[in-house]
Parts: structure tokens; sequence; C-alpha cells
């Protein structure tokens, strides 16, 4: 039984309050996401239960007999004189609207905060945070201008003799079209024979370099056919060309998240000490994300319908952390036959990225400096000159003075534009 099945059965059972059918709890035993589900499924419709808060007992009558019980007493000599007693329940039976109010509104705030409405203790709502996810993506990508990150990547069975590879990839960005990536593989490997997968991407926006070594068939390990790294550079790139674009995703992930109308949230967590949100996406959906380190090198490859956990930073929308988990089921175990992958339980994470720095501190233009090969593809772009008006009301060309006819070219679509948007129309060469 697939998981889409399962989850939509277990949904109606618990919406109608019946049993599931065998075949489905048969499934929900051996399958870990399904048992998360379920799980997940019972504490949102828990959260979301309102009840209306019963009347308010009208307590009056009550305290009137008492009061005309006291005041008889009194009279046939049997009570206390009046005093403090009576005068407070004279002021209970004014107050008693009041009373009868706050007795309300502290019913009704249990009711709302214990059931989901009003958070609580910290607790975010995650069926509002889901529609609001996609445009909080687009609006940090807008007002980005700079960006430093350094990730810890942990990868499992991209090898047999190489159950566990590490890596250290430091990310930046500065705005409108410099980015740069460099990952240095820490992996002790059993001898010097096997190739390490060291890569930078760089680009200032007009040049673009990427080095590392060429991806090598896992059954050719660890002797590649080609050894020494490759280095593959582009000169006269048009601003924001999509044929030599930037894996951006890894800083905000406007490719993976921000076209859509919701995303799917696990809920509120904390990465490095900063307060973040968890999504969950299939890899297939996910992929831009590791654009950033698929450039070139060798990695172990992923079902398309593998689970992607995503965290968020809540203030700044930045990626903190994303694992990927196998997924269960007979077509994944067959796919993983024909990797040649052993067996991979569903909650253990194949691989792992968490940041351990980051900042929205400009970084230095000299980090963004690529060194072209003498192979380089040369793209063609020719700055022209702005047309501007002159005060005349004739068309003139602005140089380097910024009237007259000056021919210093200005590359003028780059600075109103981000790595993050689309190409504008007619900034290509």
């Amino acid at each position: 039984m697939r998981c889409d099945a399962a989850q939509l059965a277990l949904s109606v059972s618990m919406d109608e309050r019946s049993t599931s059918s065998p075949d489905v709890e048969a499934h929900l035993r051996t399958c870990p996401v399904c048992g998360r589900f379920e799980q997940a499924a019972w504490r949102i419709r828990e959260l979301a239960r309102f009840e209306v808060a019963p009347p308010v007992p009208d307590m009056v009558p009550a305290i009137m007999d008492k009061v005309d019980e006291v005041e008889a007493d009194r009279l046939l000599g049997w009570g206390p004189q009046p005093g403090r007693t009576r005068a407070r329940l004279r002021w209970i039976v004014a107050q008693r609207g009041i009373v009868a109010a706050a007795a309300a509104g502290v019913i009704l705030g249990l009711l709302l905060t214990t059931g989901g409405v009003v958070p609580i203790g910290g607790r975010i709502n995650t069926v509002a945070l889901a529609g609001e996810i996609p445009s909080r993506l687009a609006r940090a990508a807008s007002t980005l201008d700079g960006y430093r990150a350094t990730f810890d990547i942990t990868e499992s069975h991209w090898a047999r003799a190489v159950p566990r590879r590490t890596f250290v990839a430091d990310v930046a960005f500065l705005a409108p079209e410099s980015f740069s990536v460099v990952v240095r593989d820490t992996t002790r490997y059993p001898s010097e024979a096997w190739p390490r997968n060291d890569l930078r991407l760089v680009t200032d926006g007009r040049s673009w370099e990427a080095s590392g070594p060429d991806p090598c068939p896992s059954a050719a390990l660890p002797a590649c056919p080609t050894v020494a790294p490759v280095k593959r550079s582009i000169v006269e790139r048009p601003p924001f060309d999509a044929r030599s674009g930037m894996p951006t995703d890894v800083i905000v992930p406007t490719t993976v998240l921000a076209a859509a109308d919701r995303v799917t949230v696990v809920g509120p967590d904390t990465v490095a000490g900063r307060a973040a949100v968890a999504i969950e996406l299939p890899y297939e959906e996910a992929v831009p994300l590791f654009q950033y380190l698929q450039f070139l090198g060798s990695w172990r490859p992923f079902f398309p319908q593998d689970r992607v956990e995503l965290w968020l930073d809540r203030d700044t929308w930045f990626p903190l952390r994303y694992e990927v988990f196998p997924t269960p089921g007979p077509e994944r175990s067959l796919w993983s036959s024909q990797m040649g992958l052993p067996t991979e339980p569903g909650d253990a994470p194949v691989f792992d990225a968490t940041v351990r720095s980051l900042s929205t501190k400009e970084p230095p233009a000299t980090l963004f400096a690529p060194r072209p090969g003498p192979e380089a593809v040369d793209e063609g772009f020719q700055d022209l000159p702005r047309r501007t008006r002159a005060s005349s009301g004739r068309a003139s060309w602005r140089g380097s003075g910024g009237t007259g006819s000056g021919s210093s070219p200005d590359r003028h679509c780059a600075p109103t534009q981000k790595a993050f948007s689309p190409t504008p129309p007619g900034c290509r060469g």
C-alpha cells in the first residue's frame, strides 16, 4: 500500500470515527512515515477541537437566599450583628455582572489557548504559517544584499568502502550577482587513491568559474577516468544568464518554496541556537537546494520521493539545516538495489547539512574573483552605453561624464536586479 493512500484512509477514519481497514493497519505497523503522520494528525485534531463554553451558573439566587437567612437570624437574635460579612455579600450582589463576565472570560480563554486558536508557550500556528512562508521567502530574497555562511555536511553510503563522508562548505553572496561556494572534503579515505571532492564555484556576474573533479562512476572507484581536477569558465557572461546560473537556493530557497501556494510545515525547532521552522518536501522538489554542491564532483544518488526536512530561520528565512530520509516501500528498495546502495531505514538521515555560522554582513568584493582558464567560453555579451534624453529633448548617449556622446559602457541591467530575480527583459546580449 502506498503512503498517500494509507494517509488518506487514516484521515477519513479519524474524521468519521471509524476503524481503519486491516491493510491500513498492517501498513501502519511497518511504515515510520505513516506512523508519524498518524501522530501528527491526531495532534492536529486535538488542537483544532473547539467547544462552546457552558453557561456560567447564576449564583445570585443562592446568594440572596443566604442574605435573607442571615438577616432572619439576626432579627431573631440568633446571628451576628451586621458587619463586614454583610457588606461583602452586598458587594458581591452588586458586582454580580462583572463576576459573571470574568468567569466567562476565563473559561473562553482556556478553551482558545488549549485548543490552539491562540499560541501559548511559544507555539506557532503551523497552518497559517504554511501559507505565509512562500511570500516571506520572496521578501527575504528581494531585500538581501550580502550573505556568508558555513555548513557542515555529512553524506552516507557514497561507496561501500567509504560509508560516510564529511565536508565543510563556505557560501557567500554579494548583490546583485556575485556568488561563491568552496567545498572542502574532510573525509578520511582508505588511501590516497580515492578522489577528494574539493569544489569551487565563483562568479562576479561578468565571469564565471567552476573547478573540481569530474563525476566518477561508483563502479570505477577509486580509479576514476579523470584524475586531475577540471576547470570550466565563462567570460563576457550576460547578466543573470540561466546557462551559468548561481545555485542561490541554499541562501533563500525561492525556486523550491517561494512559488508554492503553501508548504508542509512540520513544526518549530532550534538549529544552531536560532529559532527555526521545519518544512517537509520530496527530494524531487528540493533538488535546487543541492545544486551548490552538485555542479561537479561525485555524490550519492537520492530517490525522487525521499523525504527532505528543511529548517528555515524564523527571522531571516535562510536554510539552517536540511536532511534527506529514505522513503520506505518496494519501489525504493528496488531502486536501491539497482544503485548498489545498502538497506537504508527511513528514520535515519542519509544526508545532513547544518549551518555552523551565518551572517548578512556584505562580504568584500575581492572574495568573488574568478580565474578563467585559457579555454574559457566567451558568451560575447557587450555592454551598450545607456541612452538618455538630453535637456534639448533630443536623444543622446550617456558617456563617462553623464552627458554628451561618450562611449563608456554601462552594464545598467545588473544593479536593478538580484540573483534571486528572473532575468529582466532586454538584458541579454
